[in-house]
């Protein structure tokens, strides 16, 4: 029997940032436009080329935009859970 929820998460990609890249795009929103509404929560300047970076694996993500990715993740999918920012905490360091 398939797994429908292995089957999406193994969709997204291989790895968290191109999960979270293809879920910013799954719901219509661009990649700059995301970036820039993180950025303006935490007070970075993060751009295309450093996601590219990231991407690439050229650059570790910092920790806080990295809890964001797993939050957005999270959220696409399960997203009827009610859980899901204590799942995003329980997969973060401290």
């Amino acid at each position: 029997m398939a797994n429908p929820l292995k089957a999406r998460a193994e969709a997204l990609g291989s790895n968290l940032v191109e999960a979270f890249q293809s879920v910013v795009e799954a719901d219509g929103h661009s990649l700059g436009d995301v970036l820039q509404a993180i950025n303006a929560r935490l007070g970075s300047s993060y751009d295309h080329a450093r996601f590219g970076q990231w991407r690439r694996g050229e650059r570790p993500v910092p920790e806080r935009f990295q809890r964001i990715m797993r939050q957005v993740v999270i959220d696409f999918l399960f997203p009827s859970g009610g859980a899901t920012s204590a799942l995003t905490a329980v997969l973060s360091p401290p």
